[in-house]
């Protein structure tokens, strides 16, 4: 954790390990995408260096209602309850994220950007796995109409990333995925509101 993933240039905000795991998942998404474009034919993979094709894909997955689901407890043992239906909710969370990377998408925990408090984050191929994602979006939103009774849904959402969105750009001094990221976020909020 404490270990910088460069000291060559300048002093580095970010560990080792989440360098480590963020070029994983994207040499996975490559990799991916270049054998469903080429159909399994890996000596054509001579393109991977390219920056302009759009070959992932940034998900987002939202809990909504969970301040009020928390919240929604009598006085007698609110604490416990609180931190029961904290816990739950990670869980859920968490093993909501598992079962699309597991079951759905085909992809290994390290395309698991982020996930915490309500929401988290994959980084997909962009390939004919998207697919997939609108019979995801179906079944995990009718999961929880049915179990919660709408106090608890959830919102899916994607976005298209190419390689240039993914590069630092020095003259802006930004990065393009900060861009990205924070429209998957309003899609998600729109989504939410309707």
């Amino acid at each position: 954790m404490c270990v910088p993933s460069t000291s060559n240039k300048i002093s580095s905000d970010i560990s080792l390990f989440e360098h480590s795991k963020i070029i994983a998942a994207i040499s996975i998404c490559i990799y991916n995408y270049l054998l469903q474009k080429y159909e399994g034919n890996i000596e054509k993979f001579a393109d991977v260096e390219n920056k302009e094709e759009y070959r992932y894909l940034l998900l987002l997955a939202d809990i909504s209602g969970i301040q009020s689901f928390i919240y929604n407890i009598g006085h007698k043992g609110a604490s416990k309850a609180l931190k029961g239906r904290s816990f739950f909710l990670q869980q859920m969370l968490e093993n909501i994220a598992y079962y699309m990377l597991d079951k759905k998408l085909f992809l290994p925990i390290t395309n698991l950007i982020y996930s915490s408090g309500g929401k988290f984050y994959i980084l997909a191929p962009n390939t004919k796995k998207k697919l997939a994602l609108e019979e995801i979006k179906k079944e995990l939103e009718n999961k929880f109409l049915e179990t919660y009774d709408g106090s608890l849904g959830i919102s899916i959402a994607a976005i298209e990333l190419n390689g240039n969105d993914l590069k630092y750009n020095e003259n802006l001094n930004e990065h393009p995925i900060s861009e990205k990221w924070n429209e998957l976020n309003l899609q998600v909020e729109k989504k939410t509101k309707i």
